[in-house]
């Protein structure tokens, strides 16, 4: 199947990436394989691209909108939990940090 080139084609992860935004850190979605965890990922990687097309063709290239969308500031991780798959969508900075699942230290 052929990907979208507008946001329209991707009504789920549009709604689900305006769900991440309107709250406080992030959402979650379990899933009970991973190929669907990764194949949702990527529809909302292909929605966020879309958009930033998008708004290329609507906004002047001075302007702060153009090439930027909303949603880019989440950040995605699939991980798992028991027999399922947890994708976890994050937006503010403590939680990206949360989601890296890595250490982080001085130098």
């Amino acid at each position: 199947m052929a990907q979208s080139k507008s946001t329209d084609g991707y009504p789920d992860a549009r709604a689900f990436l305006n769900m991440v935004i309107e709250s406080k850190r992030g959402k979650r979605i379990i899933f009970n394989r991973k190929g669907d965890a990764t194949t949702f990922r990527f529809r909302c990687y292909s929605c966020r691209t879309a958009e930033m097309k998008r708004n290329c063709k609507i906004y002047d290239k001075d302007d702060l909108n153009y090439g930027q969308t909303a949603w880019d500031c989440i950040l995605f991780k699939i991980n798992p939990k028991d027999d399922k798959w947890v994708l976890t969508a994050v937006h503010d900075e403590a939680a990206a940090l949360d989601a890296l699942d890595a250490v982080i230290e001085d130098i």
